[in-house]
Parts: structure tokens; sequence; C-alpha cells
């Protein structure tokens, strides 16, 4: 009943006096966090957040555009002309490490794949993860916690969007975390979901005629032994089983023997099945 009427209150005071743009993100957030949809609200938040934003996100703070992503996408609410109007990524620069992954999986939820958002996502984040640059910076001030390294893979592979570059730092940060005071932070949610991103990024490709792992499987199965070194225990069933699950959906169907080979194969079939004839009389 108290939504409700702030839902009511909220759509009244917009007809008579626009919400300011941290008001609106502030609602939505709200909303989403007790998992309440209001459509007439969201859509008049939606409505109401189009007129700053098309003037380059005047009046919202990097973390009022996060939530503004993230209450959308966690509400599933795929509202078309708010995520194109947040598309381009101008603002990624400003923003902190959980604003870039709640950005990014709430793109990824609503599977809206906009590149120059990915692309300005990923280039943030690789500025503030460790060992991401050839003289062995990155910014770990503020760095990534377990789970936003997860989502942050996570959000690549809906999507089909390979970046090797910064999967190779979200794996090494995550194995970097693994031997350090910060291992305990890897529960079995946050490192299944890591793996099953890389996996199923890419799990295995032909090449004349044979399988080869990919560059998304090695990543899994090297988070996987620093997991198993770092933090005995930690690779249970519901970690391996989303690894299984992601490469299982990659494996191509089964290589068919050439038409000389079946002809082969179907010769010494026949012969066998005589041989057994013969035997039985």
């Amino acid at each position: 009943p108290l939504l409700k009427a702030i839902s009511s209150a909220s759509l009244k005071l917009r007809a008579e006096e626009p919400f300011a743009p941290r008001g609106l993100a502030h609602i939505a957030w709200s909303f989403a966090t007790v998992a309440l949809r209001d459509a007439p609200l969201l859509d008049a938040i939606a409505a109401a957040s189009l007129q700053p934003l098309a003037r380059g996100g005047a009046g919202f703070s990097s973390q009022g555009l996060a939530n503004t992503a993230w209450a959308f996408a966690t509400l599933e609410v795929r509202h078309m002309p708010l995520l194109q109007a947040m598309s381009g990524g101008s603002r990624c620069s400003e923003f902190q490490t959980q604003e870039l992954a709640n950005t990014a999986w709430a793109f990824a939820s609503l599977r809206v794949r906009d590149d120059p958002l990915l692309d300005a996502i990923s280039a943030a984040a690789l500025r503030r993860l460790p060992g991401a640059h050839a003289d062995g910076g990155g910014d770990d001030s503020e760095g990534f916690t377990p789970q936003q390294l997860a989502n942050m893979a996570w959000a690549f592979a809906p999507l089909e969007r390979p970046d090797g570059p910064l999967l190779d730092a979200i794996a090494a940060a995550a194995m970097l975390q693994m031997r350090s005071r910060s291992a305990h932070g890897f529960g079995p949610q946050a490192l299944a979901g890591m793996m099953w991103s890389f996996a199923r990024i890419g799990c295995t490709h032909q090449q004349d005629g044979h399988s080869s792992a990919s560059p998304g499987l090695r990543l899994s199965m090297q988070v996987l032994r620093a997991a198993e070194a770092s933090m005995p225990g930690a690779v249970l069933p519901e970690v391996i089983g989303p690894l299984i699950s992601a490469c299982e959906q990659q494996l191509p169907p089964p290589l068919q023997p050439p038409p000389q080979r079946q002809q082969k194969q179907q010769q010494q079939q026949h012969q066998y099945e005589h041989q057994q004839q013969l035997q039985q009389q």
C-alpha cells in the first residue's frame, strides 16, 4: 500500500512539477529493490529521463545512470528509448567499479547489445584491473569485488561479444584475489558465473576436423585450478555444472566420417554379421 501510494503521488507530482534526474533514479532503484514492477510509474520515469539523457545525462550522477539501468533490468522492463538514450558510454570513465558492473549486467540481462557502450565499459574496467597493462599498471585502488568480476565477465557472454583483453584481465584479477585475503569473496555463485562466462563465449572450435580448446575454455580451466589451489573445498558441483553446460552448448555436432570411410565401415559390419550367421549354423 505504501509503495502504491508513492507511485500515485509520484505520477501526480510529475504532471505538476518534473522530478530531478536524481529523484527519478532513486524511485526506480527503490521499486526494483523490492521487486515491485509498476508499469505506469516505470514508463513515466523513462519518459522523464529522456530529456536529461539527451543532454549528456545532465543531472544524473554516474550512480544514478547505473542504478536506473540496473532497476529496469531487475524488473525486466526493456524500454528501448531509455536504453538507446543511455547508449554510447560517454560517461563510463566516471563510473565506479560497481557502476560499470551493474550497467554491463543490465544491458546483458535485457539482451541489448550496445557495442559503443560495451567498448566504453571495457576500456574503463581495464584501467581499474591490476595487470591489464604492459607496465603492470591498472588502478586497483577501487578494485572489483569477486561478484563484480563475475558480473562483468557474464555480461559479455549472452551478448556473444568476446573481448579478449578484458576477459584476460578479469581472469588475472580473479586469480590474484584468490591468492590474497580477498579469496573468501569467491562463493560458488561468483565462481560458477565467471567460469560459465569464459566457457560460454567460446568453448571449442573446429580446425581441420579436430576440436581444440578456445581461449575462453583455457581461462575457465586456469581459474578452476587457481580456485582448487587457493580455496580448498570451493570447487563444488554447482561450480563444475555451469562449466559443463557451457561446453555442451558450444560443442559442434559430431563429425561424420567421409563417404569412403562410411562405406568401409558398412562393409566391415556386413562381414561381421555374416560370420555370426555362419557360426550359428
